[in-house]
């Protein structure tokens, strides 16, 4: 207890001097939402202890933080969110009030319905980052428990507002999907995780919403397989290391397009020269 009073007093102390522009300064916001987002996961129960305008700005700066352009700062609110919502169910399925405030009602009824909304927001009309998919699956899981019936609304809504009736009856059958497909439970464990991320992917597909990998993207993980792919065939055989010496001098240092055609120059197998020739031209051709 007297551990919570503690992180309590601290938040009460810190929320208040966080505003919006001081976020966008990258060091302040990056400890900023370490902090805030550990507190919230292993202490959730603090929360509705705040009083009413402390609430409010951890849940604006939660808001802020979720549309942010650097990435670990939106894992790290959507790793709030899914601690926040998951605690929520948790208690509720246990027969407990879940997140109650004195005087404030039920903050399921504020904070959780804002968050589906946003959050829905986001992977439908934003520009987020592949990247983030299997962190918003985690967060939205709990966040359509703890609100049934606004997701069923939202998605009635977005139903509706299709005038084409392929894609009105292809949205319907995603939606569906999406919380009933690979024998999705209500449960919170690690296998249901996993089974809503598909569920949530083949949504994205299915509903024209996933986003596409930058070329240069892809040529990285190109890059990436055929590395690891050389090192696998060539280990154990004077295998080059990023320190190894060769007719162009020493690999450190030298770029990763030319230092590793050397490397395959000297690999029998065709295939790779081909494969990197192509990603070689596209990268010319994309500059």
């Amino acid at each position: 207890m007297l551990l919570l009073q503690v992180v309590f007093f601290g938040l009460n102390i810190v929320t208040p001097l966080i505003s919006l522009e001081l976020l966008k300064y990258p060091k302040l916001c990056h400890d900023y939402f370490s902090l805030l987002s550990h507190i919230l996961e292993v202490y959730p129960e603090t929360l509705p202890q705040l009083n009413s305008e402390a609430l409010a700005h951890i849940m604006g700066t939660l808001d802020f933080g979720l549309h942010h352009q650097d990435l670990e700062v939106v894992n790290m609110c959507l790793g709030a969110l899914k601690a926040l919502a998951a605690y929520n169910y948790r208690e509720i399925c246990a027969g407990k009030t879940g997140l109650v405030s004195a005087g404030q009602g039920n903050l399921q009824e504020g904070i959780f319905s804002r968050f589906l909304r946003s959050l829905l927001q986001l992977l439908r009309f934003e520009d987020y980052s592949p990247d983030l998919v299997s962190a918003a699956a985690d967060a939205l899981l709990p966040l359509i428990l703890c609100e049934q019936g606004l997701y069923q609304k939202l998605g009635n809504e977005l139903i509706e507002r299709q005038t084409n009736p392929a894609i009105k009856s292809r949205l319907a059958n995603a939606l569906h999907s999406l919380t009933s497909s690979n024998h999705l439970s209500s449960g919170l464990d690690r296998v249901n995780y996993q089974r809503f991320r598909k569920n949530l992917n083949s949504f994205l597909i299915e509903a024209g919403l996933k986003k596409k990998l930058p070329i240069s993207r892809i040529l990285s993980m190109i890059v990436d397989i055929l590395k690891n792919l050389l090192i696998e065939n060539r280990w154990g055989q004077n295998s080059i290391t990023e320190d190894t010496d060769c007719r162009f001098g020493r690999t450190r240092g030298m770029n990763d397009w030319f230092r590793f055609l050397w490397s395959l120059s000297e690999l029998q197998q065709g295939r790779w020269r081909h494969y990197l020739w192509f990603a070689m031209k596209i990268e010319v051709c994309s500059d």
